[in-house]
C-alpha cells in the first residue's frame, strides 16, 4: 500500500517502555508476596516464650502482612472509565463490534496517533507512580520483618 500510515512514533516507544515497567512492578510485588508466604510458613514453627520473642514474632507477622497488603495494592488493577478508546483494552471493548473499532482506526493520522498514545502514556505514568509507591512501601516493611525473623530464628536455634 503506497498510502500506508506510519503507526509507530515517539509516544508508542514511550508506551512500550512504560508497559515494561508495569510488568516489572507486578513481578516485584509477586515475588514479595511469595517470599512473605514462605516466611509465614516458617514463622509458625517458632516457639516464642519470652516477651522479646513474642514481640519479634508479632512484629514479623504484622510486617509480613503489610508487605502482602502493599504488594496486592501494587498489582490490583485500576478501574478505568467506561468509554470508547483506541489503545486500552477496556476502552476498546466499549465499541459495538470490531468493524466500528476499525472505522475509528482508519480515521487516524500520525498526529492523532501520537495524541492517543500521549493520553495513554499520561495515564500509565500515573499508574506507574502508584505501583512504585506501593512497591517501595512493601520493600520498606519487608526488610524489618526479615530482620526480626532472623533474630527470632537465632534465638530459637540457640535456646
Amino acid at each position: 500500500m503506497s498510502g500506508q500510515k506510519e503507526y509507530f512514533g515517539f509516544s508508542k516507544n514511550v508506551n512500550d517502555y512504560y508497559n515494561h515497567y508495569v510488568t516489572v512492578a507486578d513481578a516485584k510485588a509477586g515475588v514479595l508476596i511469595a517470599i512473605s508466604f514462605v516466611l509465614f510458613d516458617f514463622l509458625k514453627d517458632f516457639k516464642h516464650c519470652t516477651n522479646f520473642e513474642n514481640f519479634l514474632f508479632y512484629t514479623s507477622t504484622i510486617l509480613l502482612s503489610l508487605t502482602c497488603l502493599f504488594s496486592i495494592c501494587t498489582v490490583f488493577p485500576r478501574n478505568p472509565k467506561k468509554k470508547k478508546g483506541l489503545i486500552f483494552w477496556d476502552n476498546v471493548k466499549e465499541f459495538k463490534n470490531s468493524g466500528e473499532y476499525f472505522e475509528k482506526i482508519k480515521e487516524l493520522d500520525s498526529e492523532k496517533i501520537e495524541k492517543k498514545y500521549s493520553n495513554q502514556n499520561y495515564n500509565l505514568s500515573k499508574l506507574l507512580s502508584r505501583k512504585y509507591f506501593f512497591i517501595k512501601l512493601s520493600i520498606f516493611v519487608f526488610f524489618p520483618a526479615l530482620v526480626s525473623l532472623i533474630i527470632l530464628y537465632l534465638l530459637n536455634t540457640n535456646a
